[in-house]
């Protein structure tokens, strides 16, 4: 497959069919906004931007990684477009193993898988996998029991 084509052989009418009708949040503010994403035959790319009513207009820019994972970038870093998966990523601590942290890492987990990050989510849940197996975690569900 030639690297250079940022989709990865991903239909990208499909592909941005599926961002235009999944992403909503603005990726300054967070807040509801209007995302369109239209691919552009003739230069082979995927045009996307955000429209806010506070914070304007954004760029975006998606591609598919070589994992098969959706990316998306904005000029300030990596744009997440699911409103759960951010409010989570804003409460978890991906080194606490703390029972409750790894439930939220989890829930975190199923949130990649349902918006075309599979990859990520089976990373994560290899992380949560070896925590559980972890001797601070057999030494905390043994104090508890």
């Amino acid at each position: 497959m030639d690297d250079s084509d940022p989709y990865r052989g991903t239909n990208p009418w499909s592909l941005a069919r599926y961002l235009r009708h999944n992403c909503y949040r603005c990726p300054v503010c967070g807040k509801d906004c209007t995302i369109s994403a239209v691919f552009d035959p003739e230069e082979e790319v995927i045009r996307m931007e955000s429209d806010c009513t506070e914070c304007g207009r954004t760029v975006l820019v998606p591609s598919v990684k070589g994992d098969g994972d959706v990316l998306i970038k904005t000029d300030k870093g990596i744009y997440e477009p699911d409103r759960e998966c951010a409010e989570l990523l804003s409460e978890a601590d991906p080194n606490d193993t703390a029972p409750e942290s790894l439930e939220v890492l989890s829930r975190i987990a199923a949130r990649y898988a349902e918006t075309r990050r599979p990859a990520a989510a089976v990373e994560l849940g290899k992380r949560i996998a070896s925590a559980y197996r972890s001797q601070n975690m057999i030494d905390e569900c043994l104090k508890q029991a």
